[in-house]
Formats: C-alpha cells, structure tokens, sequence
C-alpha cells in the first residue's frame, strides 16, 4: 500500500479505497462471529510542524475479514479516508501522509478517530491526536460545555469558544443545531486581539422538548478565513425526570506544585446548587479543600481553585475528590472509599517541591 499525499487548506478532506473482502454471513445455526476486528492509530509523535505534514498510520485485524476501515480527522483539520474490501483481507495497514500548502488555516490539535467494521458488523474504534504547529493557523476551540453536558428547559447553559490567531480574530461565535437551533457571533471590521473569547449564556426554552442539540464554535480571522470545531452535544432532559446525581470530573497533574490549579466540572439537568474539593493524605486525613454554593439555574459548571497546600515536607502523595449537588438534592462524588486505596474516579497527584526547594520531580 503506497503513501496517500494530499493537498488541502481549510477544506474537508475526503477519498475513498475499495481494495476487498465481504465476510459472508454465516447461515443460521451455526455459530456467530462475535469477535470484533482489532483497530490502531499510530503516530510518529505528539506534535509535527507544518512543512512536516501530517503523518500517522493505521493498522486494523479480523479473525475472518474485515468489512470497511474508516479514519476521521477532526478539529485543527477535517479529513475522511474510507476503505471498502471486496475480498478477504484480514489484515490492513495503510500509512498516511498529508501535505497542506502554506497559508492553510489547518493547525491545533488534530483528533484521529480509527474504525474497523468485519463482516458480521462487528465493530471497534481508536482515537489518537496530533498537534499541527503552524504559526498562520486559525485555531477554533469550545471551552465549555464539555462533551456529554446535560440541561432541561428553563435552565442556563453557558458556552466559551476561544480563537487564535496571529493577525487577529475578525469574528467569533456559535451555531445550534438539533432541537434547538440558532446562534450568536461578535466582530468588528477590525480585527480583534490574536487571543479572543467569546463567552455567552443561553436560556433553554421552557418549551423545549427532550431531546439532544449540537454546538458547534467558528471563527473567521482578518484573511477571511474560516474555520469550524467539531460539534458538542448537550442532551436536555426534563428535571422531573432527573432522579441521578450530577457527573463529576476533576482535571489535575498527575505532578503538580502547592499553589497549582485545579479544575472541577458538574453537570446536571437540574442545576448545580453546590460544586467543590476535597483533599486526603494517604492516611485519610483532609488536608483540603473548598466549593461554591450556586443558585441552581446553571446545568454546566466548571470551576477553577488553587489547591494552596500547606505541606512542611515535599513530595506529598495526596488524593483529590470533586463533588457537587443538584437542585433536586441528588449528590454526587468522584470517589466512593477513602485511601490509602486510591479511589475509583479520583485523582491521585503527587505535591513536588518548587525549583529550590529539594526534590522537584518528587518520588513514586
């Protein structure tokens, strides 16, 4: 299989192979073929510069023979490789090669999703990144919601889209689409700062029915250039109905220093009334800790707080829980048991000493 080379812009990429292979069906009674086929992505790196291109391979399996492989490219640049079998082939690999010519607005994190299907529909995905260092890129991204947010009708839900780019921003905003459909932009006829946000809250519509709606940010920048990111689904559920407690994430390093950030995230159709922290040492002592008591309107919070440590010794071993609660009074925590065994769905960090201060890698 030779090299793919490719030359595009900001525009979607798309080809198609038709190489082989249909696994016949197997006739009933006999025994069916539950194996799902295997499916990698594999990159040379985190990170490639533009005159580079980019490059990755795929490699995909099947104990009897596969049906389609498909490879999506999403964010800093949108791409579609599908390949047909019409013979057996059991095993496939096709290494990919993506030239984009200068003054493309291709750039950022670039999110390759792999998937292999056989010929029984048996199916299995992978997904790897990319980071596409281009100096004249446009980057898109949405900084809230996060995938998987939840509301319900009547609610708030606030959404950040952030735009770089280095000659300035000529306008930043959203799209929706689904049951709830519109948008909102800023601009200006000129260009706006190189690092723009738009931050916006909406309103569902307390006549929304259930049902899920997409956001999708863009930005334009002063070359006229135009750039999409992929879309966030937000599902909205009547609160009468909401009898779970809200999802719970924490963002931290795994390595982190005494005055470092962390990042906690609930969502909930009901609303958070209440989002925070706790921290443990590993003999089950807090030693952490804070939240914020919120009015309930809003369904999608993430809230930022300096852990601001009082450790006499580094490195400390520490584990960090997030909890919230709704507005029907459902509570949720990111771990149920307490250490030393780290908890399921919490995070275990491990305080380093600043430059100066002793070991600043810390120890395992």
């Amino acid at each position: 299989m030779r090299n793919r080379t490719i030359g595009a812009g900001a525009a979607v990429l798309a080809f198609a192979l038709v190489i082989g292979c249909n696994e016949s069906a197997l006739s009933p009674g006999l025994n069916p073929d539950l194996t799902p086929p295997s499916v990698s992505v594999v990159t040379p790196g985190d990170t490639t510069d533009l005159i580079q291109g980019v490059r990755f391979q795929v490699d995909a399996s099947d104990n009897l023979g596969l049906k389609a492989v498909s490879v999506l490219l999403e964010g800093g640049l949108d791409g579609q490789l599908d390949t047909v079998f019409t013979s057996q082939v059991t095993t496939f690999s096709i290494p990919i090669e993506i030239i984009l010519p200068e003054g493309t607005a291709a750039g950022g994190w670039i999110i390759i999703t792999a998937s292999a299907v056989d010929g029984n529909n048996n199916g299995n995905v992978d997904k790897d990144s990319i980071f596409l260092k281009n100096e004249d890129a446009l980057i898109v991204e949405i900084i809230n919601p996060a995938p998987g947010a939840v509301t319900s009708p009547g609610k708030d839900i606030p959404i950040v889209i952030h735009a770089t780019q280095k000659d300035g921003v000529k306008r930043i905003g959203y799209l929706l689409a689904g049951v709830l459909t519109g948008g909102d932009s800023i601009g200006d006829l000129r260009p706006m700062p190189p690092d723009t946000i738009f931050a916006d809250t909406i309103t569902i519509p307390t006549t929304a029915p259930e049902g899920v709606f997409t956001i999708t940010g863009f930005a334009v920048d002063s070359a006229d250039r135009r750039r999409l990111t992929s879309p966030v689904t937000v599902t909205i559920q009547l609160a009468i109905n909401d009898t779970d407690p809200p999802l719970v994430t924490v963002t931290v390093a795994q390595r982190v220093e005494v005055d470092d950030s962390i990042i906690v995230r609930a969502t909930d159709p009901s609303g958070i009334t209440e989002v925070g922290w706790q921290a443990f040492d590993l003999s089950g002592i807090q030693v952490g800790g804070d939240s914020v008591s919120l009015a309930g309107n809003l369904t999608d919070v993430i809230e930022p707080w300096v852990l601001g440590f009082n450790f006499s010794d580094l490195p400390q071993a520490v584990v960090i829980i997030g909890f919230a609660e709704d507005s029907n009074g459902n509570r949720a925590t990111t771990a149920t048991s307490a250490p030393p065994e780290q908890p399921v769905g919490s995070v275990w960090t491990r305080m380093r000493a600043k430059p100066g201060r002793g070991d600043a890698g810390g120890g395992r």
